[in-house]
């Protein structure tokens, strides 16, 4: 073989063996980026994922601060209610209390007017239309206040009882002449 024919092999020898020698350093530093943006891309998420962790960790501690926060502002303004409501309260009570013996003395007093209507009218023997309406709405009062039903048989009986009309009606025609009554007494004599 001719040293020329040698000296070109050995040239694109040389020539391949380059090529080879950077395109495998190409290929190899190609592979390590590729091997580099992949443990990047799995370090960032991992550090992502360790942030969204430490994220949802301080937004935990956030909302329980805030909860805590709530409850001791609920507390607080609880306390200066209850402070502010207890004289208003106590006021209260007090009305009622006093309301409870207004009700039970006007049911008292109505117990007594409805008996001395009652009475009234059983001496006369007749109730006017006042007394009917009177005893009526005191009734219905009374009743209203919880009274009891000691007076039902009373305002019954004023019901039941003539007008002071009928009354008077029914006594005409049963009057008898004054002479008749002064020959009964001399009779008796």
């Amino acid at each position: 073989m001719p040293v020329w024919l040698q000296i070109v092999i050995a040239v694109f020898g040389l020539i391949g063996t380059l090529f080879g020698i950077v395109g495998f350093t190409a290929y190899w530093n190609e592979r390590m980026k590729h091997k580099a943006q992949k443990k990047n891309k799995e370090e960032d998420e991992a550090e992502a994922k360790v942030k969204a962790e430490e994220e949802a960790k301080v937004k935990a501690l956030e909302e329980l601060k805030h909860q805590s926060y709530l409850k001791e502002l609920r507390s607080i303004i609880r306390e200066e209610n209850e402070a502010s409501v207890a004289p208003l309260r106590n006021r209260l009570e007090n009305l009622e209390n006093q309301l409870d013996v207004v009700a039970a003395g006007t049911t008292d007093i109505l117990r007594e007017r409805l008996l001395s209507t009652y009475y009234k009218c059983v001496e006369k023997g007749y109730r006017t239309q006042y007394d009917y309406e009177n005893v009526e709405h005191m009734h219905r009062e009374y009743v209203g206040l919880g009274g009891n039903s000691f007076v039902e048989s009373c305002v019954k009986t004023i019901k039941e009882l003539p007008s002071e009309a009928e009354y008077k009606a029914k006594k005409k025609q049963t009057k008898k002449p004054r002479v008749k009554k002064q020959i009964l007494l001399e009779e008796k004599k």
